[in-house]
């Protein structure tokens, strides 16, 4: 069953809807397929970048990734390449950083293409509040832009931040912690999403 649980206040509410993509706002381009390849249609569906990518990602601050062959690279909104194609995966951009592989690895690269966060993890996610979480050695832990690790690797399973809290799994079960890493709602969902407009979705049991 999944239910919906309630948070605090969240002062940020606007600022964050505003900064989400793919809210269908004027200007906003979004990925689509013709023909088997990818590009990118306008708010009324008219293709401005012309369908040729492999594969596609959506744009987040002016950029966006896409797949051309064996490897990623990113463009901006006039469809110039301007980060060569090099990663073997690559992500939206989110807090000035894009989450890509190479060699086997996961790091972070800025709106240069410039490798800022060295690629020795095994997996990254995007940043949000100031915080991505990294898995090292199996486990899931937490660093800051500068790539201080401020939560140490711990938990099974890790998501993002959102109003202050992120879901994590500890023993099979979900939970939430806060930017220390101190519990603030312990273990005991199958599963737990991050907070939105105060609100989360959990599941209890298989239904």
């Amino acid at each position: 069953m999944v239910v919906l649980i309630l948070w605090g206040a969240m002062p940020w509410r606007d600022q964050v809807h505003a900064q989400m993509p793919g809210d269908g706002s004027p200007g906003e381009l979004s990925p689509a397929v013709k023909d088997k390849k990818w590009g990118y249609t306008d708010d009324k569906g008219k293709f401005v970048i012309e369908p040729r990518y492999d594969l596609t990602g959506p744009f987040s601050e002016g950029l966006a990734p896409v797949k051309e062959g064996h490897r990623f690279g990113y463009i901006d909104m006039l469809g110039k390449l301007v980060i060569e194609l090099q990663f073997e995966v690559a992500a939206s951009f989110s807090g000035g950083l894009a989450g890509v592989r190479l060699a086997g690895r996961y790091g972070y690269i800025d709106h240069q293409g410039k490798v800022v966060l060295e690629a020795r993890y095994q997996a990254v996610g995007s940043f949000a509040e100031g915080l991505a979480s990294i898995k090292r050695e199996g486990r899931y832990g937490y660093v800051n832009v500068a790539g201080k690790m401020v939560i140490e690797p711990q938990f099974e399973m890790a998501g993002p931040f959102s109003h202050g809290v992120a879901p994590v799994r500890v023993g099979g079960k979900y939970g939430y912690i806060d930017r220390e890493g101190n519990q603030v709602i312990k273990p005991q969902y199958d599963w737990a999403g991050p907070f939105s407009d105060g609100l989360a979705g959990v599941q209890v049991g298989k239904q």
